[in-house]
């Protein structure tokens, strides 16, 4: 049986992404003060997740890719761990 869209973004956040890129919100809160620095204003971690999902949507308007859908739930899982404080 093939592994569903959430299936897949659970297993990769929990796993590849993990391994490669480190903890959520070490590598979320980089990325804030990254585009908060080019920007001139405050990004928190969670306008990352939410921007990131934006860019996905924008990328499957022109091109649908079920890897963009799977990339979609993938950042709202990690939205989720930073919201609720969960263990990334």
């Amino acid at each position: 049986m093939t592994e569903t869209i959430l299936e897949e973004a659970e297993r990769i956040v929990g796993g590849d992404r993990r391994k490669d890129y480190g903890d959520v919100r070490v590598s979320f809160l980089r990325i804030a003060d990254m585009w908060s620095g080019y920007l001139g204003h405050q990004i928190t971690v969670s306008d990352v997740a939410h921007m990131m999902i934006l860019m996905k949507v924008s990328r499957n308007a022109k091109n649908f890719k079920r890897d963009n859908l799977t990339d979609i739930c993938g950042y709202a899982r990690c939205a989720e761990m930073l919201l609720e404080g969960l263990p990334e």
